[in-house]
């Protein structure tokens, strides 16, 4: 039997010394797999055995890859998000070609360099991680040796934030003092004294009145330096604007905001606490353009001395909601309900019954026919207002008053028709002597095979009028008695 493919060192079989049919004999040798190749084995019969020699070649290949390829990314460490990474990799084996790739939104400037720089994309900083992986050629593309991969793992701290909040002199005009709000652990100033108010605040105090503030803000190792102008200490103290805040509902016009200030001293608007974009200038008033927060800031014109800003705030609360959900009529006829959802928190109506569902739904009942719903809604003070229609509660019954049962093609039978009509309990007829001439109970309504074709005991009746007892049963369930007269004619 031919024997399979040997890697190289591979423990070989051993060569059998007698064939599938018996015939015994030798080979030339052992199988040798230290090297690759194909090497020839010869088998002799033993003396007297009725066979001829044969032989069998054994291959013997390389399994392994000889010299694999390999890849190592050199450790890093964490960056800033406004800083950049430098990658170096190292190499082994049959390598020819490396491929750079992240796992995020960033970019390599060289994505086959082997010392590429990594600039970090918006979602990187956000995640504050990004994988980053290098991936070698195939050396022998089929063969043993397969690609090699590394990878290492980035972090990005943030910057610390910074708010300037507050600014203002100290009693003795001959200084000033900051405060900030930053996430920073490490707060330094060019001068000053500064201050962990551990509330998220820092304060720098003691500030000279004539020289701009530098702050260093560190967090993680990440910095950023923010400067502060010194205010003009000269500056006798100002009174803030006074005035409210507006709220008022969506959809209503938005209102403007009116500061008083002390005599002689204007008003400029603002859009922060401090700094912040100039909005209106020497103005009472502004008028904003969204909800939110706004500031007013009296002024000295002859000395360019300020006060602190006021906050007014513009609050715009939504209308409540509202979703017709069901309308019906009641059983009665007589009356009807509605279904409505709605966040309202006070609710009117012009007639009928409110119950709140407790599931954000509320049902107005008892309605009169035939009446408009009017419902008034309130939620933070805003109003809605919503007209209901009311549904037709009135079933119509056709019934006629004449009939011709003559054989024709036309009004040959007398029946109740009607859409709205689940039964007809029992429907008779009376001849003008009070005799009952026919009688059918308990089917259902708009079925001409139910109704009176004009005879009685199998004749045709004579042309005269009859009455009518209808007793029927609405869709709603509710019962009526219908009494009239039907004219025959032939």
């Amino acid at each position: 039997t031919q024997l399979n493919t040997y890697c190289i060192d591979e423990v070989p079989d051993v060569l059998p010394l007698n064939s599938l049919n018996g015939i015994m004999g030798t080979w030339n040798g052992p199988i040798v797999t230290s090297t690759a190749g194909t090497i020839t084995y010869n088998f002799t019969p033993d003396f007297g055995e009725c066979a001829s020699p044969t032989t069998m070649n054994i291959d013997v290949e390389a399994c392994d890859c000889p010299n694999p390829p390999s890849v190592t990314v050199d450790m890093i460490s964490p960056i800033c998000e406004n800083e950049t990474l430098d990658l170096n990799a190292v190499l082994g084996g049959d390598v020819t070609m490396i491929s750079w790739t992240t796992s995020g939104d960033g970019m390599f400037d060289d994505v086959t360099s082997l010392t590429p720089v990594y600039t970090p994309g918006t979602t990187d900083i956000i995640n504050g991680t990004v994988n980053l992986m290098v991936i070698t050629d195939d050396p022998d593309g089929m063969g043993p040796c397969d690609v090699a991969i590394d990878n290492v793992v980035l972090t990005i701290n943030p910057l610390p934030t910074f708010v300037e909040i507050e600014k203002n002199c100290h009693e003795d005009s001959e200084s000033y003092y900051v405060i900030i709000q930053t996430d920073a652990t490490d707060v330094l100033a060019s001068n000053g004294n500064v201050t962990d108010n551990t509330d998220g605040t820092f304060s720098v105090a003691n500030i000279p009145e004539d020289e701009n503030l530098t702050i260093t803000l560190i967090l993680n190792g990440c910095e950023i330096t923010a400067e502060s102008i010194a205010p003009n200490c000269d500056c006798t103290m100002i009174d803030p604007p006074t005035g409210n805040n507006e709220v008022i509902c969506e959809g209503e016009t938005i209102p403007t905001f009116s500061a008083s200030a002390t005599a002689n001293l204007q008003i400029n608007w603002y859009d922060a606490p401090s700094g912040g974009n100039l909005l209106e200038e020497n103005s009472a008033n502004f008028t904003p353009i969204a909800t939110g927060t706004y500031y007013a800031e009296a002024i000295d014109f002859a000395t360019g001395c300020t006060s602190l800003r006021t906050a007014f705030l513009l609050t715009i609360n939504p209308q409540p909601t509202f979703v017709e959900l069901e309308k019906n009529c009641n059983e009665d006829l007589e009356s009807y309900f509605v279904t409505i959802q709605t966040d309202a928190t006070d609710i009117v109506v012009s007639n009928g019954d409110v119950t709140d569902n407790t599931d954000g739904t509320i049902t107005i009942s008892n309605i009169l026919k035939g009446e408009k719903l009017t419902i008034t809604l309130a939620l933070n003070n805003c109003i809605k207002t919503v007209e209901i229609s009311s549904p037709n509660c009135v079933v119509d019954v056709i019934l006629p008053n004449i009939f011709s049962p003559n054989n024709g093609s036309n009004n040959e039978v007398f029946y109740v028709n009607s859409e709205n009509v689940e039964a007809v309990l029992s429907m008779k007829i009376y001849d003008r002597w009070g005799e009952l001439v026919f009688v059918s109970e308990n089917h259902s309504a708009s079925d001409p095979a139910y109704g009176w074709s004009g005879t009685f005991k199998g004749k045709h009746v004579n042309p005269g009028v009859f009455i009518y007892v209808v007793e029927i049963q609405f869709l709603n369930g509710t019962t009526q008695s219908i009494v009239g007269d039907i004219t025959v004619v032939r």
